[in-house]
């Protein structure tokens, strides 16, 4: 196969932004940097009749490092056209370590963990919440929140705003204790937040699950039904469903979904959960 498409080219002419592709393996029908390293989508919304799609992207090498924001538009989700890579060098004081992921709020904002080197912290980096607007530009008093002390430099990812009992929320991937963790910041206004009162705990993998997450999402299912959508390191994703109670506080419908956390969250098969939805959980294949 290698040497056939090496004989013949790429499969296609052109790719969904209608550019040559650079090379036989560059992706023709999936959304991908021009070149160099991404990762994470972040900040995908539908807005004024334009899809936007951002992710992580170094701009510079094919290497993880230097962590900006590509951008893509598109009006139909087939056609794109790629927009400034933003929230990229040269970088503030709290965000060394680069712009890491986020999601766009239902205004003009855009909210990311910024991440930066702190010999003070025990993982040698802290991570706090920033704000940027949709151009890239800023916020003038970032970082609006700090991490919490016991995460141990592993507290990023906000989520995009869910409501609950009247309030605005945000989730985060965390790690407490060595074990995966979610908590949970509340929106007072457009660029104040704070922690929930008491550390509350949103979620917590069991003691023999993954060390952190990535990148949570709460999904409202309507009904007080909700979906809690998780990344473990070096594993697939993972939705668990359930209701949030005062707190507020994550309770799944069955404890069945601990099945998947077994060894670190890396097991190759999904867990047999022999339940018909609402009650269980499912991979992200």
């Amino acid at each position: 196969l290698r040497r056939r498409r090496k004989q013949e080219g790429p499969l296609v002419e052109r790719n969904v932004f209608g550019e040559e592709p650079l090379d036989e393996w560059q992706p023709a029908y999936h959304l991908s940097s021009r070149r160099n390293w991404l990762n994470d989508p972040n900040g995908c919304e539908f807005r004024k009749g334009t899809y936007r799609v951002s992710f992580q992207h170094n701009p510079s090498s094919a290497r993880w490092g230097d962590i900006s924001w590509g951008v893509a538009v598109s009006k139909d989700l087939v056609r794109w056209t790629r927009e400034k890579t933003i929230l990229t060098s040269p970088r503030p004081s709290y965000e060394t370590l680069g712009a890491w992921s986020g999601s766009a709020l239902d205004d003009d904002f855009l909210v990311y963990s910024c991440a930066r080197h702190s010999l003070a912290a025990l993982a040698g980096k802290t991570t706090d919440l920033c704000l940027a607007d949709r151009s890239g530009t800023r916020f003038a008093e970032n970082p609006v929140l700090t991490a919490p002390p016991n995460t141990r430099g592993d507290w990023r990812d906000p989520s995009g705003p869910f409501r609950f009992e009247g309030r605005t929320y945000l989730a985060l991937g965390a790690s407490v204790d060595g074990r995966g963790t979610v908590l949970l910041v509340e929106r007072l206004s457009k660029t104040t937040f704070r922690h929930v009162e008491g550390g509350t705990i949103f979620f917590q993998a069991p003691p023999d699950g993954p060390r952190n997450f990535e990148c949570p999402d709460v999904l409202d299912f309507g009904g007080n039904v909700f979906g809690l959508k998780l990344s473990p390191p070096k594993a697939k994703d993972i939705i668990i469903l359930g209701t949030i109670q005062p707190g507020p506080v994550f309770e799944p419908f069955s404890e069945e979904f601990e099945e998947f956390f077994e060894g670190g969250g890396k097991k190759a098969e999904p867990p047999k959960f022999g339940r018909p939805w609402p009650r269980g959980a499912f991979q992200v294949q």
